[in-house]
C-alpha cells in the first residue's frame, strides 16, 4: 500500500453507535497516518494486537484478535459498528470482551422464582476499535486490561466463541449418527479421540445443533441477506410425529421493513426429511386462497395419472372454490380430452 499524503482525521471508535452520526473527533486518539513502515499485515494469529496495526481485510483483524484473546483467555463479541450515510458501507467496527457492559435488567428478572441467573458481563473495557481507511483496517483504539479473572488456554476453549466443529469431526459425527449411536456417545467418542473434553473443540450442545438444527439464507446480488429458513431439532421431530402442520401467517410483508414472514419452497422438503405438510392452515387471506386454488389447480392437470383422478381432482376443485358456474372453466372442461395429460 502506497503511503498517504494526507494525515486521515483521528477518530474514537470507543462510544461508537450503529447509526447516522457524525464521527467525533478525540484529543486522546491515536494517529493512524500511514507510512512505509506501516504495511497491511496478513492473516497471522500469533501477532499481539497494537496501536496502528494495518490489516487488508476485516476477517484477518478478527482472526488475529480472536486468537489473541484465546491465548490471554476471553471471549469476544460485536459492540458496535459503522457505516456511511448514503451506501451503509461498512467503515468501523469495535469488538470487546464478553463481560463487557451490564446486563439489562427486566421485569422477568426482577420477578424471577427460582436462582438468579449467573452474572456473565462485569463492565470489562478490553476492546480493540478498526476504522477503514482506503482498502484496509486501522487499529485506532486498544485496551488491553481486564477487570475480571482471565481463564486459562484449556478453559477458553470451551467459550462460545473459540468452539468449533473440523471437518474431520464433521465426517465422523455423520458417520456416527448414520449408524443411530446418540449425540452424548458421540461426544464421548470425540473426547477420546481428542484426549478429553477440553482438546476437543465443541461441547455436546454443539453436537446436538450440528445434527439437528438447520438453516438456509438467500442473498440478494450485493451480499446482503433476503431471505432465511431455519429450524431446531425440536421441530424437526415433532413435524415427524404429528404429520406436518404449516401455519401461515398472510400478512407477511405489512411490517416496517416488508419482509416475508414464511415463504419458502423447496427447502421445507430438504429439512423436514423429504415430507411433505399433510395440512396447511391461513388465515382468511383471498391472495392465499387463490394460490392454493392454483397450486391445486396444477395438480389436477398435470399431476394425475388416470382419468378417473382427473374427473375426481376437477369435481373437488369445482366444489371447494365455487367454481361450477364459471363459463371460462366450463368451456375449458368440455374441450379436456384434447389437452388434459390423463387424456392423451
Amino acid at each position: 500500500m502506497s503511503a498517504s499524503n494526507e494525515e486521515p482525521e483521528t477518530i474514537s471508535l470507543y462510544d461508537m453507535v450503529d447509526d447516522e452520526s457524525e464521527i467525533n473527533e478525540d484529543q486522546n486518539d491515536v494517529d493512524l497516518s500511514l507510512n512505509d513502515s506501516n504495511q497491511p499485515f496478513a492473516c497471522n494469529r500469533h501477532l499481539e494486537p497494537c496501536l496502528n496495526m494495518v490489516f487488508d481485510k476485516l476477517e484477518d483483524a478478527k482472526a488475529c484478535y480472536n486468537a489473541y484473546a484465546r491465548r490471554k483467555g476471553f471471549d469476544i463479541r460485536v459492540n458496535h459498528t459503522r457505516k456511511t450515510k448514503n451506501d451503509r458501507i461498512l467503515v468501523g467496527i469495535e469488538y470487546v470482551c464478553s463481560k463487557e457492559g451490564f446486563r439489562c435488567r427486566r421485569d422477568e428478572d426482577i420477578e424471577r422464582i427460582g436462582p438468579e441467573r449467573a452474572e456473565t458481563r462485569v463492565g470489562c473495557k478490553a476492546m480493540i476499535g478498526l476504522k477503514k481507511i482506503e482498502d484496509t483496517w486501522v487499529v485506532c483504539k486498544f485496551v488491553e486490561d481486564h477487570n475480571h479473572e482471565l481463564l486459562t488456554p484449556k478453559s477458553t476453549s470451551m467459550l462460545r466463541g473459540h468452539r468449533v466443529i473440523t471437518n474431520a469431526q464433521r465426517n465422523l459425527i455423520d458417520t456416527l449418527n448414520e449408524t443411530g449411536i446418540p449425540p452424548s456417545k458421540i461426544m464421548s467418542v470425540l473426547s477420546k479421540e481428542s484426549g478429553g473434553d477440553y482438546n476437543v473443540g465443541c461441547i455436546l450442545v454443539d453436537i446436538q445443533n450440528y445434527l439437528g438444527f438447520v438453516y438456509a439464507v438467500e442473498v440478494d446480488e450485493n451480499g446482503c441477506m433476503g431471505n432465511c429458513f431455519w429450524a431446531d431439532a425440536r421441530s424437526r421431530i415433532t413435524y415427524q410425529y404429528f404429520g406436518g402442520v404449516v401455519t401461515f401467517d398472510a400478512t407477511y410483508q405489512t411490517n416496517t421493513y416488508k419482509m416475508p414472514f414464511v415463504p419458502f419452497t423447496g427447502t421445507w422438503l430438504n429439512a423436514m426429511l423429504g415430507n411433505p405438510p399433510s395440512t396447511i392452515i391461513i388465515d382468511d387471506d383471498k391472495a392465499m386462497a387463490k394460490a392454493i386454488a392454483n397450486g391445486e389447480f396444477h395438480h389436477c392437470i398435470h399431476d394425475t395419472l388416470t382419468i378417473e383422478e382427473f374427473e375426481l381432482g376437477w369435481s373437488k376443485i369445482m366444489e371447494n372454490y365455487g367454481l361450477g358456474d364459471n363459463d371460462w372453466l366450463g368451456n375449458l372442461y368440455m374441450r379436456r380430452e384434447k389437452w388434459v395429460p390423463a387424456y392423451l
